[in-house]
């Protein structure tokens, strides 16, 4: 079996993408494990004609300079994330993809709408691995192409097909497991700070952001929970976050008030010709080359200081059903993490109360939960040390992708000995039974 890495260069969650390291991005990347196994040649990449990061598609128009971008784009962003080129196995022909592999792609930017590539993509005759982040996104047509498509498996870090009503509603046809990919934390991410010097208080971290509930790919999420953001708890702490502050530390930050301070600086072109020029060119610059997270000053303060800082944190859950990344990062240094009581933890092996706090996702439930373990810091203290060392025993980098692999390789096994490729051969090995 072979395994393959689809387009890792588009957009930041395999690394560092071109567009990024052009403008100083500096969000970490999901799935940046990845690149470990692309070095030692167990990974392979394969890239098509959408697999760009920069804003350049009035140029893709020419299918010559689209395939000389393709080309030119993938290796500088192996040489970005430190990678031998010359170690690496890449093809741009999609007949040299065999039966037997494993493509990994992300239904995000490929599966979310119906062009040839799509098409192409979901009608390659292997198996191939969707990871579902924002599938809230634009989710009947991802839920479409899924179905259209064959050997076909959904990828996310909750079994969505089990604890989603939201899935289950727009996935009606998708009657198999989820495989549970939990989030890792990287190295970076340790405790360093003794837990009775910390503030007893809760720190709030995350992103939160208004959308356009009259936009198309809107429209499922907005008919469904009829609220304009992807975390109600994110814009509720922010919202109030004078009135908690005795209990709740935010530093959660709102994309589109960090996006507007950024757009508030395009001029209008005026002066001598070279002036309007550069105006023009800087105004280009900031509205499309510079991405979302790339404008954020969410990113500038030290998240792993901070996460030393507290006894207790919270990062809110997307609306959809999917935990935030932070929630390993901050167990992993040694922070009482706070989430909803939900079975996407307790499918990994967090039981409420002994590795992590568990609310009933409503603010009054969470600063109550607060209140509580201001007062309790021995169990506090007892849950934090629990949560730690269950993270750093089954969420680093290294052990989530090694197990990863292990279960595909055993799907790989157990589909060469089946008549025909059954979903339920495809086991998280994460999921506690």
């Amino acid at each position: 079996m072979r395994i393959i890495l689809h387009n890792p260069q588009k957009i930041n969650f395999f690394g560092k993408t071109v567009q990024d390291w052009i403008t100083g991005g500096k969000v970490s990347s999901k799935l940046g494990y990845f690149q470990k196994y692309i070095s030692k040649g167990k990974v392979i990449i394969y890239c098509d004609d959408s697999g760009s990061s920069l804003p350049v598609s009035f140029l893709r128009r020419s299918y010559v300079i689209s395939k000389i971008i393709n080309y030119i784009e993938i290796y500088l962003w192996l040489l970005i994330n430190k990678l031998n080129p010359f170690k690496v196995e890449i093809f741009f022909d999609s007949r040299k993809i065999r039966k037997s592999d494993t493509l990994f792609s992300i239904t995000h930017t490929y599966l979310d709408n119906e062009n040839e590539g799509t098409q192409a993509l979901i009608n390659l005759d292997c198996i191939k691995m969707f990871y579902m982040s924002h599938y809230m996104f634009s989710s009947s047509i991802i839920s479409k192409n899924v179905k259209k498509g064959k050997s076909i498996f959904l990828v996310a870090e909750n079994n969505l097909w089990k604890n989603s009503m939201f899935f289950k509603k727009y996935f009606p046809d998708y009657c198999k497991d989820v495989y549970v990919l939990p989030f890792s934390y990287q190295g970076r991410f340790k405790k360093s700070s003794p837990f009775l010097l910390r503030k007893n208080k809760c720190l709030a971290i995350g992103s939160v952001q208004t959308i356009n509930i009259f936009n198309d790919s809107s429209r499922d999420m907005y008919d469904y929970f009829r609220v304009d953001t992807l975390h109600p708890m994110r814009k509720a702490i922010y919202i109030n976050r004078s009135e908690i502050a005795d209990y709740i530390d935010s530093c959660i930050s709102h994309i589109n008030e960090d996006t507007n301070q950024a757009l508030s600086k395009l001029k209008n072109p005026s002066g001598n010709l070279l002036k309007k020029i550069y105006l023009k060119i800087r105004n280009y610059y900031i509205s499309n080359v510079l991405g979302s997270y790339t404008r954020r000053a969410y990113y500038d303060f030290d998240i792993v200081k901070k996460y030393n800082e507290y006894r207790m944190f919270v990062v809110p859950e997307e609306i959809a059903d999917l935990p935030g990344i932070g929630f390993v990062e901050g167990m992993a240094c040694g922070c009482a993490y706070i989430g909803i009581k939900s079975n996407m933890y307790r499918d990994i092996g967090l039981v409420d109360g002994v590795h992590y706090i568990a609310y009933g996702n409503t603010l009054n439930s969470l600063v109550d939960a607060v209140k509580y373990y201001q007062n309790h810091n021995d169990e506090l203290a007892h849950i934090a040390e629990n949560g730690y060392n269950f993270v750093i025993n089954n969420f680093s980098n290294e052990i989530v992708a090694n197990r990863f692999l292990e279960d595909l390789e055993t799907f790989s096994q157990n589909t060469r000995n089946s008549s025909k490729i059954n979903g339920s051969l495809l086991q998280s090995s994460f999921v506690f039974k």
